[in-house]
């Protein structure tokens, strides 16, 4: 499944959750979907660049 079709279900469902009207079935899926774009974002290599950096240290003079 296209990652994007994916998150777009995932937000659908996520604005369900948040009012608490899933069904015991959306909210299996909405698991699985977690679960499936967590593994993608795993998998993703990630572009030099773009690796989160420490803060540079301030010269404490």
């Amino acid at each position: 499944m296209d990652v994007a079709i994916m998150i777009e279900e995932f937000v659908a469902l996520n604005a369900k959750a948040k009012s608490f009207e899933l069904t015991p079935a959306e909210l299996q899926r909405w698991a699985d979907l977690k679960e499936s774009l967590i593994s993608a974002i795993a998998r993703t290599p990630m572009s030099p660049g773009s690796a989160p950096t420490s803060r540079p240290m301030r010269n404490e003079s």
